[in-house]
């Protein structure tokens, strides 16, 4: 089985360029095979509404 992990669009893990290394490389050596970035940086309240 493959694990992936949705990158966080807030946080200290993507605050600075070393934090996203630091943390992406904690994800792989965690076994996660894939990470996923969203393509939105303000999504609906409501999901329905769209």
């Amino acid at each position: 089985m493959k694990l992936g992990f949705t990158l966080p669009i807030v946080g200290p893990a993507i605050g600075s360029a070393a934090g996203l290394s630091a943390f992406c490389r904690e994800l792989e050596d965690l076994g996660y095979d894939t990470l996923w970035v969203g393509d939105r940086l303000v999504t609906p309240v409501d999901m329905d509404s769209t």
